[in-house]
């Protein structure tokens, strides 16, 4: 297995994103490559059209003009659970598969990738990332914005039995899945903190009762 330089992925471009053309439009293999998405050994991938967040929130709908339920922007707030759409389509011929992560930036603020890290050889479609913020604040993500980061591999031959199909939505299915109110590490210390303040303050008051009682034992034996 080997994985593929940008040479490789611009040579292959049309394989592996047979509906994203334009975006190689400005691209050149003369001196320096120019396009903003291509990098050394991968190709970054943009936040698409859909995104769901957990606590039985409804779909989101994204895109770059804002309005009649559309939106720019989603906002990933502390211990939420989300799904989010790749606005590229990708397609993985047989004889390869891809690694896929999210970008160091994204990381470095607490967005985790809890979905799966590779395509199959044969998958033809979107992708759907299942990621969770385990960051001390909300995140947002632009439609359009670069999020995600794909590498490609080739096998040392072609998939005897190559996955069929893709995705182009997130399935309604999916987001039964993360329903229900999600909680962060941060609101589990604050809870916690809450109810060892709260333990403190019991335990200071039955200290106190016991006190006093023992105080009126003590004068109704020995006055």
């Amino acid at each position: 297995m080997a994985f593929l330089s940008d040479r490789d992925i611009f040579e292959k471009r049309g394989v592996f994103f047979p509906n994203q053309n334009a975006d190689f439009a400005n691209t050149t293999l003369t001196g320096r490559l120019r396009s903003p998405q291509l990098q050394g050994s991968s190709y970054e991938l943009r936040l698409g059209k859909e995104a769901y967040i957990s606590g039985g929130k409804e779909l989101v709908k994204l895109g770059p003009h804002p309005g009649n339920g559309v939106c720019e922007y989603i906002l990933i707030e502390p211990g939420d659970f989300v799904m989010l759409m790749t606005l590229e389509k990708v397609e993985i011929p047989p004889e390869y598969m891809a690694f896929i992560s999210i970008k160091t930036g994204f990381k470095n603020r607490g967005l985790v990738n809890i979905s799966g890290f590779h395509v199959d050889p044969g998958y033809n479609g979107n992708l759907i990332f299942s990621v969770y913020n385990a960051g001390p604040s909300g995140i947002v993500i632009r439609y359009g914005e670069p999020v995600f980061i794909i590498f490609f591999a080739e096998l040392t031959s072609e998939a005897a039995v190559p996955y069929e199909g893709g995705r182009d939505k997130i399935k309604s299915d999916e987001m039964n899945k993360l329903t229900g109110n999600s909680v962060s590490p941060f609101d589990l210390h604050d809870r916690i903190s809450k109810l060892e303040h709260t333990t403190n303050l019991q335990w200071g008051l039955l200290a106190a009762a016991t006190v006093g009682l023992l105080t009126i034992v003590f004068k109704a034996l020995f006055v």
